[in-house]
């Protein structure tokens, strides 16, 4: 009770606690693990472990094959997927149809592509035939459900990325501007500019219908700003030190007097 032993060592032997009767000196416990993984006997009895386990005829070897068969698959079906949504994502074009059965002309350009690649990607191939047109308690990661949730993580991903550039940036700027889209819908927007060595960046970072463009109506559109978190906790600290030290003379005399003695102290 209480004690713990290596799992490796266990098997093959070994001459300390961790091997024989259990280690419990929770005193000196970070210490002496990382002494016992560090130890050629640890080190021996893992290599013999990954020998073993690499060793043709094991007992579990078709299991072992079949879940590394079947977790390799589930990594190629959704890199393809992601690969038609960035291609649909960068040129702006619309993912879904009118339905969302394979085979049919109105299931959208995000089944439509799918289908096209398939014609030249055997893999890609059997599995639209084995998986297509599945009722949604199937995986297959073909429905309108999981292409959203690509979609919000892979703009989750750019927006993560976005944020990053623009932190480590010396000169940057944010502001919310609108303008009429492709049909005519007023769209407000929030956009990054920034310079990345001597170039400089612009990122718009969300859209959504502008509610109107006086103050009121502006205001009611703030979300916008918000619909980048991490964004808008980084610019709004910037924006509330400089608003409160600006707001009054005194403030900023006396936040000035600080900054000198901490920069004569670090000379």
């Amino acid at each position: 009770m209480g004690k713990i032993y290596c799992y490796t060592c266990k098997l093959f032997g070994g001459a300390g606690p961790f091997a024989n009767s259990g280690f419990c000196d929770w005193k000196h416990a970070n210490r002496a693990i990382d002494l016992h993984e560090r130890s050629n006997e640890h080190c021996t009895n893992t290599i013999r472990l990954s020998e073993r386990m690499c060793v043709t005829g094991r007992v579990d070897k078709e299991l072992v094959k079949q879940a590394s068969d079947m977790a390799n698959y589930w990594k190629e079906v959704p890199r393809r997927c992601v690969s038609v949504i960035s291609f649909l994502a960068e040129r702006g074009l619309p993912f879904r149809g009118s339905d969302e059965t394979a085979g049919s002309v109105h299931n959208g350009n995000y089944l439509g592509m799918l289908e096209l690649l398939a014609q030249y990607d055997p893999f890609l191939a059997e599995h639209l035939q084995r998986h297509s047109n599945e009722c949604r308690s199937h995986t297959n990661y073909l429905s309108s459900t999981i292409c959203e949730e690509l979609v919000t993580r892979l703009g989750k991903q750019v927006e993560d990325s976005t944020i990053d550039r623009v932190k480590k940036s010396n000169y940057y700027s944010i502001s919310v501007d609108s303008t009429p889209d492709i049909s005519h819908v007023d769209q407000l927007t929030v956009i990054f500019r920034y310079m990345e060595g001597d170039s400089p960046v612009e990122r718009y970072m969300t859209f959504l219908p502008n509610a109107g463009h006086i103050c009121q109506e502006q205001a009611d559109g703030q979300s916008a700003v918000h619909s980048s978190r991490s964004a808008a906790a980084f610019f709004d600290l910037v924006e509330q030190i400089y608003n409160f030290f600006t707001a009054s003379t005194s403030r900023f005399t006396k936040l000035s007097a600080v900054l000198k003695r901490l920069i004569m102290s670090v000379v």
